[in-house]
């Protein structure tokens, strides 16, 4: 009923959720839209061998997962989802609405939208432009071994 974020502390979210700061919400349902496959992350090893040759490696294993339990070829970036979200909000699309937060019994974690309006508005992301996530996710990371080597450089 959760995505493991919320359903690690359910408590938490539902504090964010209803603060009085701009929040902005990326769920497994847009996320889950957005796909990285074999091909994806093997472009970001010939661009940055050192840092693309790691991210390789330890994605493996996720597409892995992602092969037997979702029957794709590569793996959805969730997490990366939600950086690009903040560097290129364009990308996505909101609803503004009220949410909750299940904070006990079987469905703990799950969000719901709340009828009586308690709580305060968040924005939920409904759209993406999954393409130009992807995109953006193996520009930046082509980039990795330069960008490293800069930094390391410059001490």
């Amino acid at each position: 009923f959760a995505e493991a974020n919320i359903f690690n502390d359910p408590h938490a979210a539902a504090r964010v959720l209803s603060g009085a700061w701009k929040t902005r919400l990326i769920g497994l349902d847009v996320t889950k839209q957005i796909e990285a496959g074999i091909a994806d992350f093997l472009e970001i090893k010939t661009s940055a061998p050192k840092i693309g040759d790691f991210l390789s490696k330890i994605a493996d294993f996720y597409i892995e997962f992602y092969r037997k339990e979702a029957k794709i070829d590569g793996c959805f970036l969730h997490d990366p989802a939600t950086v690009i979200a903040i560097t290129n909000p364009a990308f996505f699309k909101y609803r503004r609405i009220k949410l909750g937060v299940v904070l006990k019994g079987e469905m703990i974690g799950k969000t719901f939208l709340e009828e009586d309006g308690v709580g305060l508005a968040v924005d939920v992301a409904v759209k993406v432009a999954s393409q130009d996530v992807v995109s953006e996710f193996k520009t930046v990371l082509s980039k990795s071994d330069q960008v490293r080597y800069d930094r390391i450089s410059a001490v």
